[in-house]
C-alpha cells in the first residue's frame, strides 16, 4: 500500500513553485502586453471602465506563464516519475534528493532536463 504513496512527496514541493512562477510571470507578460498601468481585477468589472485587456493577451500570457512554469519545475516531474516507476526491490533512488544528486552525478546537469 506505501508503493501508492511513491513520488507524492515530489508531487506537493512542485506545486508551490510550480504556481508561483505560473501567476508571477502571467501577471508580468500581461504588464508587458498591456503596460504596467493597467487596471486591477477589481477595476475592469466596474461599468465605468474603457480599457480593457484583450482575450489575446490573455491567452499569450497564459501560454507564456504556463510555459515558463513547466520548463522551471520539469526537473521536479523527472524526479517524481523516477522514483514512482522504480521496482520494487529493484530501487535506485532513495528519496528526492538522492535521485537529484545520482540524476546529476550520472547524466550531467542537462539530465535534469532530459525528455523535455
Amino acid at each position: 500500500i506505501l508503493s501508492m504513496w511513491k513520488g507524492n512527496g515530489t508531487s506537493c514541493l512542485h506545486r508551490f513553485p510550480f504556481s508561483a512562477i505560473n501567476f508571477y510571470c502571467y501577471e508580468g507578460v500581461l504588464d508587458i502586453l498591456n503596460g504596467a498601468h493597467r487596471l486591477s481585477d477589481d477595476d475592469e468589472d466596474s461599468p465605468s471602465n474603457t480599457q480593457e485587456v484583450s482575450t489575446f493577451s490573455r491567452l499569450i500570457a497564459g501560454a507564456v506563464a504556463g510555459t515558463t512554469a513547466c520548463v522551471a519545475c520539469y526537473p521536479l516531474d523527472l524526479v517524481r516519475t523516477r522514483i514512482t516507476t522504480q521496482l520494487d526491490g529493484k530501487e535506485t533512488y532513495r528519496g528526492i534528493t538522492d535521485a537529484f544528486a545520482k540524476i546529476i552525478q550520472n547524466e550531467g546537469a542537462l539530465g535534469l532536463y532530459s525528455g523535455l
